[in-house]
């Protein structure tokens, strides 16, 4: 497994995002810049988008053209891509934790936001605003604080993942509270989609992530780790024609707060790689030497992005073994890190001579 070291920022990452096409990655930290960088090219090509406050969170259209930042600082910020000029800044009551624009791709002219409350007596809301007229649709209350909220089901449904561990359908036409239902014992970390995004898995700092349908949020399976989880994703290639990869990543690790009293491989840092089927789990890929905040799922599927408490991003590529049949058990594929390098190693049974 090749794997490449990006440092963007002088202080943790909070996520890691990649463009359509695959050939941008969008990372954002607890400092006042959000950095991307080019991915075929690394050294050649770097931008940063100055924010005010720490950055939570970046989303990008699919023609790759504007990147939306939510930003600690009460502000959500728009930027052009490719010459980095601030394009809109919409004022907030208080820390705004996501944002993400509509996902039709001929008119992504809408974006969501969740917003915490600043002080006791401030509200926490989710907002939808329209881009072309400078407005807000609808705003909604709610009293657990979102982690993160999504567009769903051709843009009809938006879901809000919640710290008491629930998650909150809306309609995203009026803002009506559809239904809401305790996914989680502790606090829903991540939601993450296939490409349809009709199948949705969510991450939980209990532990555990579970796989539902985006339609009647159903269980389809759930998946148990030895350590609280902070991230997910559900690989491109899940369901495709030619060569399914049924995998899953999930990563996370012990707190931030207590990586110093410990070693690396006692903070579970890891990212994990599971079955999506058969929720086994099928190796590990070391890496990070703080908790893992952020992964995604390169778009063609040949590999995947992480950030971390480290500073650091780091971009994954799978082996061509990967890709033709072998390394779907654990018996058969594994990942260890040896002396600073990945190792690759096989467990046969030998024949005797």
């Amino acid at each position: 497994m090749k794997r490449k070291y990006l440092c963007g920022h002088s202080r943790p990452l909070t996520h890691v995002n990649t463009n359509y096409d695959g050939d941008l990655l969008f990372t954002t930290g607890r400092v006042r810049k959000n950095a991307e960088e080019k991915l075929p090219f690394i050294r050649s090509l770097a931008w940063l988008y100055e924010c005010s406050g720490a950055v939570y969170n970046s989303d990008v259209t699919y023609d790759s053209k504007r990147i939306v930042c939510s930003s600690a600082a009460n502000k959500v910020y728009m930027f052009d891509v490719y010459t980095g000029e601030t394009l809109k800044v919409i004022e907030e009551s208080g820390p705004v934790r996501f944002v993400e624009f509509n996902r039709n791709p001929l008119e992504q002219n809408k974006i969501v936001v969740a917003n915490d409350r600043l002080k006791a007596d401030h509200k926490r809301y989710i907002k939808l605003y329209d881009l072309r007229s400078d407005t807000l649709i609808w705003k909604q209350e709610h009293e657990s604080r979102c982690i993160q909220v999504r567009w769903c089901f051709f843009d009809k449904l938006i879901l809000s993942a919640h710290e008491n561990g629930e998650i909150v359908i809306w309609n995203s036409e009026d803002g009506h509270q559809i239904r809401k239902f305790q996914a989680h014992t502790k606090e829903v970390t991540n939601l993450a989609f296939d490409k349809d995004r009709m199948i949705m898995l969510s991450s939980s700092s209990d532990g555990t992530a579970t796989l539902r349908d985006a339609i009647n949020f159903d269980v389809i399976n759930e998946y148990k780790a030895d350590r609280p989880l902070n991230t997910c994703d559900i690989s491109p290639l899940f369901k495709n024609e030619n060569n399914p990869k049924n995998h899953i990543i999930l990563a996370g690790g012990q707190a931030a707060e207590h990586v110093t009293t410990t070693a690396t491989g006692e903070g579970k840092f890891q990212t994990l790689l599971y079955d999506i089927i058969h929720a086994n789990e099928l190796g590990s890929i070391k890496g990070h030497f703080g908790t893992v905040h952020s992964i995604k799922f390169l778009p063609h599927g040949d590999g995947f992005v992480s950030g971390g408490e480290d500073g650091f991003a780091r971009i994954y590529h799978f082996d061509k073994d990967y890709f033709i049949g072998k390394g779907n058990r654990k018996e058969d594929y594994q990942i260890a890190r040896y002396n600073g390098e990945t190792v690759k190693w096989k467990e046969r049974k030998r024949e005797r001579l």
